[in-house]
């Protein structure tokens, strides 16, 4: 199969990974936002690349569809799902044409670079939270090997694993990110879950 680049989008709710050797072919993943790695100089200006796609290529049933992906100066900011090749190449023309606006562009780099800037902000607030949680761990485990209860004022803000193991603390913090949520063992996010419907059936973690 090759090396290649996956672009991830959403379109009209479904999310898909749609797969291209244009590009550098690192195994790479991008988003829209995101300065795509070529395997020469990026070219300037407004360049659309077709690529087909399907869900699942081991169903003979999946239907294939087309992806016009959009890239200005090499940051990737659009992108268009068709049903088939004409289409596809059709919309590949229109976008060209509509994103050759500087306004369009401005408008389109500033969004993502906000959006950047969050992402940032709540990977930062995540590796905050991670850090203490590693701290709250590393005295819990001195206090239960010298057998001592946390007597020390506000114990409240740090996390009981005597109630919640390391396992599952980090688990819940990463469910909370989207980023992250696919990553989670399905046995955390379903256990959680079930706790939030029914937080008083159940074993606790």
């Amino acid at each position: 199969m090759g090396m290649f680049d996956t672009f991830h989008i959403q379109d009209q709710g479904r999310r898909l990974a749609v797969q291209s050797k244009q590009f550098a072919r690192v195994l790479n993943d991008y988003r829209l936002g995101d300065f795509v790695e070529y395997e020469t100089a990026a070219p300037r200006g407004v360049q659309t690349y077709i690529e087909d796609h399907k869900q699942d290529w081991h169903d003979p049933a999946c239907p294939l569809i087309w992806v016009v992906l959009l890239l200005v100066d090499g940051c990737f900011l659009d992108a268009f799902v068709a049903q088939d090749e004409a289409e596809a190449r059709n919309a590949a023309e229109v976008m060209g044409k509509l994103w050759q606006s500087p306004e369009r562009q401005a408008e389109a780099f500033q969004r993502h670079a906000h959006a950047h800037y969050q992402t940032r902000l709540s990977q930062q607030h995540a590796l905050d939270r991670v850090s203490r949680l590693l701290h709250d761990h590393i005295e819990w485990q001195e206090r239960e090997a010298k057998g001592e209860a946390d007597t020390r004022l506000f114990r409240f803000m740090r996390h009981d694993f005597g109630k919640e193991t390391w396992d599952w603390a980090i688990a819940r913090l990463l469910l909370e990110l989207p980023e992250y949520r696919e990553h989670v063992p399905a046995c955390y996010a379903v256990g959680a879950e079930l706790e939030a419907v029914n937080p008083e059936s159940g074993e606790k973690p």
